[in-house]
């Protein structure tokens, strides 16, 4: 099914509220896929951080990109924004720096 660009976007700016409520900082890249890469790619990106929130929040495994990015293979030039927006929700989770490190590493 093909909605709309701007359903997408609509869809999207929902998602960016709640994830604005736990990273701003991560908020900011997800808009800023939309931005540059439309609704539906924005969709993809925002369901990944919510994903990665549960993982991490719920189950205590910090997934790295690789597991999402069957989501953005179609959209692989925003990869680097996504994995920002990852970044940025664990500091703003307050998961400490070696656990970053060991992330970031991988």
């Amino acid at each position: 099914m093909n909605l709309p660009p701007d359903l997408y976007e609509d869809i999207t700016e929902i998602y960016i509220r709640v994830i604005r409520k736990s990273s701003p900082d991560a908020a900011k890249d997800i808009d800023q896929v939309v931005r540059l890469y439309g609704g539906r790619v924005g969709l993809r990106a925002a369901l990944i951080i919510t994903l990665f929130k549960i993982e991490v929040q719920q189950h205590g495994w910090i997934p790295g990109i690789k597991v999402y990015a069957h989501l953005l293979e179609e959209a692989h030039y925003a990869v680097p924004l996504v994995q920002h927006a990852m970044e940025c929700c664990l500091m703003s989770w307050d998961i400490p720096i070696v656990e970053v490190n060991d992330w970031l590493s991988r």
